[in-house]
């Protein structure tokens, strides 16, 4: 248990091995992993309920799973800073996000391979991305940087989405299925949206962006640019 008083701070290791999370640890107080390129979850749960900053100025940072059931479970504020990228990845067992408080990638990129639930927020600083290489939930998002989905992924927020004019939504999809982005809460619109779809689809093809659902939708993408036949992008 790190004190509500106390800090951690990890650094890139010199010949020796990469850390292992393969307990409970409790964060109250302050973790920095510092120019770490990787560590390991080995059925182990990380409990952040006060400020978990992951920086790099050189080197991805690689948090991976290797075995058993492995959680990142945030409660205060994890910050992206730095411009390498911080992945969460499969390397044997899914390391899952539950995000109760505040995700706010300030800089760089932010991967998530595994999903991630809860109801807590999403931040996307401009200049910075969250790379949804899976099918994610949580409660709002408000983009002033890039969300990108992989192909075919998507995501589902309990509360608000929210794109200032500097942000981009840019998204590959296979088959329009479904929305891009679902809210229950109400969608602000601005900046840009960037869609590619492969094959190329049929035309007067039309894909789904943004539901608000009930929810009030408002504002528009100021920009939009399509990377093959689709003739008509909605936002519903």
């Amino acid at each position: 248990v790190i004190q509500p008083d106390a800090t951690l701070t990890t650094v890139s290791p010199s010949g020796g091995a990469d850390p292992t999370i393969s307990r409970v640890i409790e964060n109250n107080g302050t973790m920095v992993f510092n120019q770490q390129n990787r560590f390991h979850f080995a059925d182990g749960t990380l409990v952040n309920n006060g400020t978990f900053t992951c920086t790099s100025a050189f080197d991805t940072i690689i948090a991976e799973g290797l075995s058993g059931t492995n959680l990142l479970i945030n409660n205060g504020t994890i910050a992206k800073n730095g411009s390498p990228a911080l992945a969460l990845t499969n390397a044997g067992a899914p390391v899952s996000l539950i995000n109760d408080g505040v995700v706010n990638v300030q800089q760089g990129t932010l991967r998530l391979d595994c999903g991630s639930g809860g109801d807590g927020g999403f931040v996307v600083d401009a200049g910075a991305t969250l790379h949804l290489n899976s099918n994610c939930s949580g409660g709002s998002a408000t983009v002033a940087g890039t969300l990108l989905l992989s192909p075919q992924k998507r995501l589902t927020l309990s509360g608000a989405y929210t794109q200032s004019f500097t942000g981009v939504l840019r998204a590959s999809i296979i088959t329009p299925l479904a929305p891009v982005v679902a809210c229950a809460g109400p969608a602000n619109l601005d900046g840009r949206v960037e869609l590619l779809m492969t094959p190329n689809p049929v035309m007067s093809t039309t894909v789904s962006i943004v539901d608000a659902g009930t929810s009030m939708l408002s504002g528009f993408f100021a920009k939009r640019r399509t990377g093959s036949l689709i003739t008509r992008v909605a936002t519903d």
